[in-house]
């Protein structure tokens, strides 16, 4: 049905994000038997609307939203237009953890968990911008090879500036960024919320790190605290 071309990748802080162009082989069958991707996959609506089947839920899509479709879900889809004619606009790509001084991958992992499998409208972004990395051509040219890099890094950029609210940098210091947390976590002037927004981390993220650290949740250690004083 489909073969994935070169890789574009792009670095941030401890984050690799690589894109994959889809060459489709066969447009007669695209997506309607039930399938699942070790990839990710962002479908961009071109039809008047469109149906997702997931395993435990049916979603209606509308022309020029987005769907990201996390790797391992079965789905399925069935176009409503002759697909010979007109393609579904359809990017793969994976998110990798490398070694980085800034800390971005378990925000842009939570952001996407957030916002998968349901209608996403970016307008910034466009269904030529998903057909570019289609494109063979352009990943046998230096120039080719900039221009999907640049489209990649504007794809990106809408992305999560749609998904994210709080774009603070956590630098790598395990230490410092551990007596900051600590520090906060024992003044009581500052709700949980107030510690998420200061160190820059998701509230889903900082329950993560508070109930690893201390072994109790936020609410439990901030009740034993109470009870102590």
């Amino acid at each position: 049905m489909e073969r994935l071309v070169d890789i574009i990748s792009l670095v941030y802080g401890d984050t690799k994000i690589s894109f994959f162009g889809i060459k489709i082989n066969d447009l007669s069958d695209l997506s309607s038997v039930w399938h699942r991707h070790n990839y990710y996959e962002l479908h961009y609506c071109t039809d008047k609307q469109r149906k997702y089947d997931f395993s435990e839920k049916s979603i209606c899509f509308n022309n020029d939203e987005i769907v990201i479709i996390p790797p391992n879900v079965n789905h399925k889809t069935v176009a409503d237009f002759d697909v010979s004619k007109n393609p579904p606009a359809t990017l793969a790509f994976t998110v990798s953890k490398i070694k980085g001084d800034i800390l971005f991958y378990d925000k842009v992992i939570v952001a996407l968990e957030e916002n998968s499998l349901k209608p996403l409208v970016i307008p910034e972004i466009s269904s030529e911008d998903i057909f570019v990395f289609q494109n063979i051509s352009l990943y046998e040219s230096f120039l080719g090879i900039c221009q999907l890099k640049s489209v990649a890094s504007g794809i990106i950029y809408h992305i999560f500036n749609h998904m994210l609210s709080d774009t603070t940098l956590v630098k790598r210091n395990d230490e410092s960024v551990t007596v900051l947390i600590d520090n906060l976590v024992n003044n009581l002037q500052y709700t949980f919320q107030d510690i998420a927004k200061i160190t820059g981390y998701s509230q889903r993220q900082l329950s993560r790190i508070i109930k690893k650290h201390y072994g109790l949740s936020f609410t439990e250690l901030r009740r034993k605290m109470k009870e102590e004083k």
